[in-house]
């Protein structure tokens, strides 16, 4: 997706495109040459989605929209290594596994609960080698906490 057309999906005021917007800025939350050029944008996209009722039964869909332009300030701000917004903006869907996949962090270890559930994850930036355990929970969603170690 290019710069133009998450902007256009996360200011058209339609509740399915705005989401898609913002996760598609989430997703590369540790690329800061992606992210850099939707700087100039954040005041629209607050205008655009101000006061917008996205819905959300057990966690606010303007979740999405929030941690997409905390991804945005983090980088124009160049506050250090991306990988705090792991755990410092606390947003719930950072899945370890596909940022492993990303090459954004390793895991060395998965602890299991009882030999069968997944508790939480061993990981380690692979920019800055701070290491965290990502907690896996479940409830409506599934979802991620991550503990800086």
């Amino acid at each position: 997706m290019t710069t133009d057309q998450i902007i256009q999906d996360i200011t058209s005021k339609d509740i399915s495109r705005i989401r898609t917007g913002a996760c598609e800025i989430i997703s590369f939350s540790q690329d800061k040459t992606k992210v850099l050029p939707l700087k100039v944008y954040r005041q629209l996209i607050i205008d655009k989605t101000n006061g917008l009722d996205m819905g959300g039964a057990f966690a606010p869909n303007k979740r999405f929209v929030d941690y997409a332009l905390e991804i945005i300030d983090f980088h124009a701000s160049d506050k250090g290594c991306p990988c705090s917004l792991y755990s410092d903006y606390k947003y719930e869907c950072n899945n370890p596994n596909r940022e492993r996949d990303k090459s954004n962090i390793s895991i060395s270890n998965v602890i299991r609960i009882e030999n069968k559930w997944i508790d939480y994850y061993i990981c380690k930036c692979l920019k800055c080698e701070q290491k965290f355990q990502a907690f896996e929970r479940e409830g409506h969603y599934m979802w991620w906490e991550w503990k800086k170690v």
